[in-house]
Order: C-alpha cells, then sequence, then structure tokens
C-alpha cells in the first residue's frame, strides 16, 4: 500500500502572536492521509486522463479556445505520454490531520486566530475561521471582555 498525503489550507503562526512567553514559529495546517493500492494506468486510460484534466484546466482560461491532444500528431503525443506515469489508487483508509493550536491556552488560541483573521492570504483566513469553529468559547472570554470596555468607556 502507498500513502498519499495531501495538503489542505496552512497558514504560518508568529511567536508574537501569543499571550504567553516563550513560544516558537510554527504552521497551523489540515491534510489527509489516503492509503491504498496503486497501479500504473494504461495507456488508453491515461489517455482518457490527459484529455478530462486539461479539459477542466483548459476550461478555467476561457474565452480562449480549449487545447486538446487533437491538436496534436498522434506520434508526437504517444512519444510525450511516455513521459507521463499515470497511477490510480484504490482507497482503503483515510485519516484527517489538523493542527489548529488544539493545546493552547483559550487566550493564546484567541490571539493566534485573531492574528491569521487579520492576514490578507486565503490559507490564514481560513485557518481563523476553521478555529473560532473548533473552539468558540476561546473568543466568548474575549468578546465578552470587550463588551465590558467599551460598556465602561
Amino acid at each position: 500500500p502507498w500513502v498519499l498525503a495531501v495538503n489542505g489550507v496552512d497558514a504560518y503562526v508568529t511567536p508574537d502572536w501569543y499571550v504567553s512567553v516563550d513560544q516558537v514559529p510554527t504552521w497551523l495546517y489540515q491534510a489527509v492521509h489516503l492509503t491504498g493500492p496503486v497501479r500504473t494506468l494504461s495507456g488508453y486510460e491515461l489517455a482518457v486522463q490527459i484529455d478530462r484534466l486539461s479539459a477542466k484546466f483548459e476550461g478555467r482560461m476561457a474565452p480562449k479556445k480549449p487545447w486538446t491532444s487533437a491538436k496534436m500528431t498522434a506520434a508526437r503525443l504517444e512519444a510525450l505520454k511516455k513521459g507521463i506515469v499515470g497511477l490510480a489508487m484504490r482507497v482503503e483508509d483515510v485519516e484527517g490531520s489538523f493542527k489548529l493550536n488544539q493545546t493552547k491556552s483559550e487566550a493564546d488560541y484567541a490571539a493566534v486566530a485573531n492574528g491569521l483573521a487579520a492576514m490578507p492570504d486565503h490559507g490564514s483566513q481560513t485557518i481563523a475561521q476553521l478555529m473560532r469553529e473548533a473552539r468558540p468559547q476561546a473568543f466568548a472570554v474575549t468578546n465578552n471582555e470587550t463588551a465590558s470596555l467599551e460598556g465602561s468607556m
């Protein structure tokens, strides 16, 4: 069996975001590990896969007319296909893996999520949202403190 690691979103965390001292930089992430036997695609299956993948990605380039393998001579396409190894996996096990600062205190957790939420990149924004969904109680304290401060002004 093979193991295929599929990465999801990830985000860098600076130690400066933590409330606690003596922290190190880290990455928060999502990943899935797929396990199962793998086989090599036949020549026909590889041709079908090339056409499907190119149709998918060429479709994103509209209004450009899509490239298709039919634009190539058969001999050239066959020669190039020899440099491609197509694989198919029969997935027998799926294991999700994620690191969202689960072991950190509520204060550190909320501070990191807030720091990530302020970053412009998609990965940081998504990880921040996942953190909020996973531990909403960490933000209730922050929100209550903010409301108390605003009420006393």
